[in-house]
């Protein structure tokens, strides 16, 4: 990436994410991964399972002040070469659906680490 197109900066974090893959009909396939970093509208995965470009996940991410995880739609905007990244497999989502309690609570959790993270990026 050349230029920066996020709209919201990042936060470095270190966070479960349970992930759901949706296959065609309805077979689902269940794996952990761990959020990296994350903003309002996606987060980097690290995770040991392979997903592809344009792939659709279900993730419930615990963060830790929150009893309840976020429940999460992302889709698989990148990818990096896991030699790049000794061996686990590291990927960029983007959130396409959130409950609003869900963005309520992320918003609520960034903004109280640094307000940066929740105002949009000059781009």
């Amino acid at each position: 990436m050349n230029a920066e197109r996020r709209i919201f900066k990042r936060m470095p974090v270190e966070f479960k994410a349970h992930c759901i893959r949706n296959s065609q009909g309805t077979s689902q396939e269940y794996f952990l991964s761990f959020a990296k970093d994350i903003s309002l509208n996606g987060m980097r995965l690290i995770s040991s399972k392979a997903v592809g470009i344009g792939e659709r996940l279900t993730m419930a991410l615990e963060i830790p002040i929150y009893f309840l995880p976020l429940l999460l739609y992302g889709e698989i905007a990148w990818i990096k070469n896991a030699a790049e990244t000794r061996n686990n497999l590291e990927s960029g989502v983007k959130f396409f659906k959130m409950e609003p309690i869900d963005n309520k609570r992320l918003k609520k959790y960034l903004s109280s680490k640094r307000e940066e993270y929740t105002v949009p990026t000059n781009g």
